[in-house]
């Protein structure tokens, strides 16, 4: 969701539910999904974009912790192409 933190421009609340359990984790943050949380808030329009890359403030409200990413957006747009490369990672 749009923060009302001056310091962030997204909040971001991670739950872990455990499928063999009753247990649901609030404490914790996830990695992967928190790569999602900018390009989701961009294509969502929850900010804008600006070229040639933007920089969403992210809080993590699990961790109380503010993560910066930065996105290459061409045209202030979104952008999933590019030449990084991990191996083993199609």
């Amino acid at each position: 969701s749009k923060s009302a933190r001056a310091d962030a421009d997204i909040d971001y609340l991670f739950i872990q539910v455990n499928p063999e359990s009753d247990i649901v984790d609030y404490s914790s943050n996830c990695g992967n999904m928190l790569s999602a949380v900018g390009p989701f808030a961009l294509e969502m329009g929850l900010m804008p974009g600006r070229a040639p890359v933007t920089t969403v403030r992210i809080y993590n409200i699990n961790t109380d912790s503010l993560i910066e990413v930065i996105l290459q957006t061409p045209g202030g747009v979104i952008s999933y192409d590019g030449d990084a490369a991990i191996d083993g990672v199609p």
